[in-house]
């Protein structure tokens, strides 16, 4: 596919087409966008080689992630990565993956910055508090924030509703007739985590349910820390053991599948637990025990819509108008999936 035929498509000058490809101030911020997609829906692919001598970019986003292993145990994450990066492949940009081992991550930023290496980041797993995301906002660096957090400025964000997410799973379970309902998430200080804790706290608080800190078991993110969690609630006395459990990952999903079917196994004649999770089971769980998902959209859409974002952030579209919120789905399967 050549630029003039993507040209004469829009009906514009290959000028223009080239231009606007190459991100000139000279050419309209909605031209951009205009051949930017024509551009990808039509297969075209510039020589980013020639493009970056030219026009002194890298056509390279940077991926900035938790180098930790719940993290790259995620396949949620990584399928999110192989979308993104298969999006950006499209529209003539490569996907640099940048591992974040430091506590300190300033020095990483700032040689990042400084080298040009990339045109722009994205930043996943966000906290409330990000030191990294002001940093980039004080540079005026252009970035998209997987995930939302508390700063004074404005800037690009995509999330899903988490807090909504938790939300919907109690409400079904209080018309279910659930009053003992107990959650387990993650430990880390990271904003989905605060935002879908918060959801079970105000949600059990508007049902007008009793809860306490044991109620909320707060873990390591992996199948060990789902499992050791759940067997605090289920050694309780009998009286106490929750009628069901919502857990906010599926690798901590899996650890209390797996408790509960052992539970299950000991005590035959009672009420099986209901089981909620985000994003269902791991593909490779030996878990066969009921549950039912707060689900998150594909993987695929969610790279194409972050991949779009980037290439309107690029264009120069306005920040208030790259802050984009999807709403989560509870599935409820049968008890046999």
């Amino acid at each position: 596919m050549s630029l003039k035929k993507i040209a004469q498509t829009l009906g514009i000058s290959v000028t223009t087409a080239s231009r606007a490809l190459n991100d000139h101030d000279d050419v309209a911020k909605d031209t951009k966008q205009k051949v930017f997609k024509a551009a990808k829906a039509m297969g075209y692919r510039p020589n980013a080689s020639a493009r970056s001598l030219k026009m002194g970019k890298s056509y390279v986003i940077g991926l900035v992630y938790p180098f930790h292993v719940d993290v790259l145990n995620d396949i949620c994450f990584t399928q999110m990565i192989d979308s993104l990066n298969k999006e950006l492949n499209q529209l003539g940009f490569d996907l640099l993956l940048i591992p974040d081992e430091n506590k300190d991550e300033i020095p990483v930023f700032h040689r990042l910055l400084s080298s040009q290496r990339v045109d722009a980041l994205l930043i996943a797993h966000t906290f409330m508090d990000d030191a990294r995301l002001r940093y980039l906002v004080k540079h005026q660096f252009p970035f998209i924030a997987l995930g939302r957090s508390n700063l004074s400025a404005e800037f690009a964000w995509f999330d899903f509703d988490n807090q909504q997410g938790i939300r919907m799973a109690i409400d079904y379970l209080v018309q279910q007739g659930h009053q003992k309902i107990a959650y387990i998430g993650g430990n880390q200080p990271l904003t989905f985590i605060h935002l879908r804790r918060t959801g079970y706290v105000l949600g059990m608080q508007s049902a007008q349910l009793a809860f306490n800190d044991e109620d909320c078991q707060m873990t390591e993110m992996n199948r060990r820390g789902g499992y050791q969690a759940c067997q605090v609630l289920l050694t309780r006395h009998a009286s106490q053991i929750p009628t069901a459990i919502i857990t906010d990952c599926n690798m901590i999903a899996d650890g209390v599948a797996m408790a509960l079917e052992q539970y299950m196994q000991r005590n035959p004649k009672r009420t099986k637990p209901v089981l909620i999770t985000y994003d269902g089971l791991p593909l490779d769980t030996l878990s066969n025990y009921p549950y039912s998902t707060i689900t998150q959209s594909t993987r695929n859409l969610v790279g194409k819509q972050i991949a779009n974002m980037l290439v309107q952030l690029l264009a120069g579209e306005e920040i208030k108008n790259l802050q984009v919120l999807w709403q989560p789905v509870l599935k409820i399967h049968s008890p046999n999936h």
